[in-house]
């Protein structure tokens, strides 16, 4: 088998209308199809407007003409040396679906196998008013989700986060855990024990990078609260790759972590392997993806042995998902497609409909 082209597009999606009053300009994604000889197309997605068309190029040169039978899928980073992580995610996970369509196997299990059927998620929403948010609080309840996740900035002309979670537990009392997302917008420790005082005693099921990422920060912090926190490890962040997974367990800054790496192996599951030997709980984190990146991070969460918690895959939020059958959703879980490879079927008209640019490489 040899990879004999590579197209990269680039489309738009709008947010549903709840995320679209927030996020007006819709969402850019980089789909990718990976062309071979025997006919075998490998689906991707990676993250668009940050490169440009020469560049993504010499990327997809790097693989033309190889046999995706016989590449290191674990090392991957090698063969392609220079290439940014939110760009390689792409092309990994399409080369993981032509392995997979060719040996008929799920991607799960060339990650090492299935330990799980279906993901648990959590339901998500932009920093809304206190109104808005419980009226998502509400959604969340019908639709069967445990834990709802949204933005929580401390911008006082939507309500404090304090208002909002009062009110939600007014509304919908214990039924429902919050995870409140901060992003650091709390400051400081100080700030953020005025902050977590009053939120002690309600149903939150933990903090989310409540103030900047600095360890000793969050140390301090984890000792003076009893409410969980958790701390977002991102490659292509300030706090990269398992080994800062490892130094964070070490001086043990956190209860719960966020994983989301732009990788199956140097991202989410290594790192996934490092904090279930310290007997730390995750969750895989979601990049506002469509639904060929969600499968492939639901085939991620299907091959590590770890208690995972509701993960963050919102390919849902969009008003078009890019592919043929929908993932399946079932009580606030996603099932981990069954098919070979990604198990997940492009919809070249959505696409077409969606297309804001095509670059397509192929071999001499």
């Amino acid at each position: 088998m040899k990879i004999t082209g590579i197209e990269a597009i680039t489309v738009n999606v709008q947010y549903i209308p709840v995320v679209r009053r927030y996020r007006p300009g819709g969402r850019q994604s980089l789909i990718l199809k990976i062309h071979t000889n025997e006919g075998i197309i490998g689906l991707g997605e990676a993250y668009a407007g940050r490169e440009d068309k020469e560049r993504l190029k010499g990327y997809a040169k790097a693989l033309l003409g190889r046999d995706p039978m016989e590449l290191n899928l674990a090392d991957l980073w090698s063969l392609m040396p220079g290439i940014p992580s939110y760009a390689f995610l792409g092309f990994e996970m399409a080369l993981y679906d032509i392995v997979g369509k060719k040996l008929g196997l799920p991607v799960c299990k060339l990650l090492g196998g299935r330990f799980r059927d279906w993901v648990p998620l959590a339901y998500w929403s932009h920093e809304m008013t206190v109104e808005e948010t419980v009226s998502e609080a509400q959604v969340a309840v019908e639709k069967g989700f445990k834990v709802y996740k949204f933005k929580a900035w401390e911008r006082n002309y939507k309500g404090s986060v304090v208002d909002r979670v009062k009110a939600i537990d007014k509304a919908v009392g214990d039924g429902l855990a919050l995870r409140l997302e901060a992003n650091w917008a709390w400051e400081n420790p100080a700030r953020a024990m005025g902050i977590i005082r009053k939120l002690e005693g309600f149903n939150i099921e933990c903090l989310e990078d409540p103030i900047p990422y600095n360890l000793d920060w969050y140390s301090l912090l984890r000792r003076k609260t009893s409410l969980p926190i958790a701390i977002h490890f991102e490659n292509g962040s300030s706090y990269p790759r398992p080994r800062e997974i490892l130094n964070a367990l070490k001086v043990e800054a956190c209860d719960y972590m966020n994983i989301a790496g732009p990788d199956f192996h140097e991202g989410f599951l290594k790192g996934a392997a490092v904090a279930d030997m310290a007997g730390v709980r995750i969750w895989h984190g979601g990049h506002l993806a469509f639904a060929v990146m969600d499968a492939a991070f639901a085939h991620a969460c299907a091959a590590v042995k770890n208690d995972l918690l509701p993960c963050d895959l919102l390919h849902h939020l969009f008003e078009d998902d890019l592919i043929l059958k929908p993932l399946k959703f079932q009580d606030g879980f996603l099932e981990v497609p069954k098919g070979p490879g990604l198990g997940v079927e492009l919809d070249d008209e959505a696409v077409k409909r969606h297309e804001v640019q095509r670059i397509e490489v192929k071999a001499d």
